[in-house]
């Protein structure tokens, strides 16, 4: 990985997990590829829309992303599971819980590993 691109245009890096890292600013994907992924901060906290609206968007919507594998996806639980602590986001969560929110993720993610699913 190259310290340039990861240090580029997102601030200082706090932590890294795998290939996400985490700045005052962003959650981002660290990995110098054609797949460009940025999270503000101010967004983590973002709802998903469903009938309950208690699950948190970012770790649902990238579970739905072909290019990152399963252990992609843990590493990006782990950036986000920090971020909320680190930036004392858990107390802007409206209701969104991180056990609902990974419940549905691990869901999404069997189904994307079964066989008969087909990526649309």
């Amino acid at each position: 990985m190259n310290e340039e691109y990861i240090n580029s245009d997102c601030g200082e890096k706090i932590i890294q997990f795998g290939n996400w890292i985490v700045t005052k600013e962003f959650i981002y994907w660290g990995e110098e590829t054609t797949n460009y992924f940025h999270i503000p901060i101010s967004k983590i906290t973002t709802k998903y829309i469903d009938k309950e609206m208690n699950k948190y968007d970012w770790p649902i919507h990238l579970a739905s992303k072909q290019w990152l594998s399963d252990k992609d996806l843990k590493d990006f639980d782990l950036a986000f599971v920090f971020a909320l602590d680190f930036f004392n986001k858990i107390t802007d969560t409206q209701g969104a819980k991180i056990s609902k929110t990974l419940e549905f993720q691990k869901y999404i993610i069997e189904e994307r590993n079964s066989p008969s699913f087909k990526w649309e």
